[in-house]
């Protein structure tokens, strides 16, 4: 019987029991989240942009290159915490303000509000 190995099962058990546990697997599904999506729009835009200049056709710079992957990465990075952050469980968010994008707030007032038709009623005879 290993008591390291006993005590060390006990420790892990209860972390990831305990509320801290899960902020630290929603802080590493975050990261990781938003590390892979930056460098997947990141890796596109560059092919796509390293391809047009091959074509010699191009009025692209290898620096405008380089400045519209950036931006591409960073777009996806965005939506994908974004996505992750509005799956949070609301042990972990609940309370919290956030800002989102207008396309994420356009959908949050839809969701939230309705609308009603008022008529006029008739004028009495």
């Amino acid at each position: 019987m290993d008591p390291l190995n006993a005590l060390a099962t006990f420790v892990l058990g209860r972390l990831k029991d305990s509320l801290v546990g899960q902020w630290l697997k929603f802080l590493f599904e975050l990261l990781f989240s938003g590390a892979v999506s930056f460098l997947y729009g990141f890796s596109v835009s560059i092919a796509a942009c390293g391809a047009s200049l091959l074509s010699g056709k191009s009025a692209l710079t290898p620096a405008w290159s380089l400045v519209i992957a950036l931006g591409a990465g960073a777009g996806w990075a965005a939506i994908a915490l974004t996505k992750k952050f509005r799956q949070a469980s609301d042990k972990l968010t609940k309370g919290m303000s956030i800002v989102l994008p207008a396309a994420e707030a356009a959908e949050e007032f839809a969701n939230q509000f309705s609308t009603q038709t008022i008529t006029k009623a008739d004028k009495e005879k």
